[in-house]
């Protein structure tokens, strides 16, 4: 319907599709004696919104789908890691709680004992709105808890999004490959975003999201001063069935 499909339009109830003669000629004009042509509208903004939502979801069953193409194609692996992350911001904006697991510091930087997660956390959020940000703008414009911050550009540097659980800053970075490098440029500037909440002085999180069943490292480990600024951390999220065995 979404689509214009003037079959399914001319089959749906009354309580989603009105058909109603918009243009009535008065008495006296020439088209007055002439049959009136119905024209189709949706219902309401409910009904509207209902099937928006509908079509959502229904392209991004299709989405999913593009996981198994992609992934049989070397050369366009690039674009299944970009549908990922898609993948996850839907998820994460869903809401829900969520398990996240360390990810141990280099050795050759040992950290103190208070520097380095030793053991899994869980945090737990209400569904977010996702909001597109400009990295030039100011720290108070990100810092809406109800909110899923994403940078509005191409290829952001080190994160990927982030958001505040109600007591940490969480950065995340969503990628399909067993390593990923950290970008200090890219890092500090989500540090400061992240500090601007200052929720408790609890230290904010870098979090690496992965599918379930692997496993990540970060190359180069982080350093001490980075430990000293963020818990590092993998979480697993799950694919749908149907595309799941795409990448195992």
């Amino acid at each position: 319907m979404v689509v214009n499909n003037v079959e399914l339009l001319a089959d749906a109830p009354h309580s989603i599709v009105t058909t109603v003669c918009i243009d009535q000629p008065k008495y006296g004009a020439s088209a007055y004696l002439f049959s009136d042509t119905p024209a189709q509208t949706i219902a309401g903004r409910v009904a509207w919104g209902e099937l928006l939502r509908t079509h959502g979801k229904a392209v991004y069953v299709e989405l999913t789908h593009l996981f198994d193409t992609f992934s049989r194609v070397p050369q366009a692996r690039g674009s299944a890691g970009w549908i990922w992350e898609q993948y996850v911001d839907k998820r994460i904006t869903e809401g829900g709680t969520f398990t996240v697991r360390p990810i141990p510091p280099n050795p050759a930087n040992p950290a103190l004992p208070d520097q380095a997660p030793t053991e899994e956390e869980t945090f737990t959020i209400l569904p977010l709105t996702l909001h597109l940000f400009d990295d030039k703008v100011q720290l108070s414009a990100t810092s809406d808890r109800s909110q899923y911050f994403i940078p509005n550009r191409n290829n952001n540097p080190t994160f990927d999004s982030f958001l505040y659980s109600e007591t940490v800053g969480i950065g995340l970075q969503m990628t399909l490959s067993n390593t990923h490098s950290l970008k200090p440029k890219g890092l500090n500037k989500l540090y400061k975003r992240l500090r601007y909440q200052n929720q408790g002085n609890n230290k904010p999180w870098f979090v690496v999201v992965i599918r379930k069943g692997h496993t990540c490292t970060l190359n180069p480990s982080p350093t001490g001063r980075q430990l000293a600024q963020f818990r590092f951390f993998t979480m697993e999220l799950e694919l749908p069935p149907s595309v799941y065995h795409s990448f195992m």
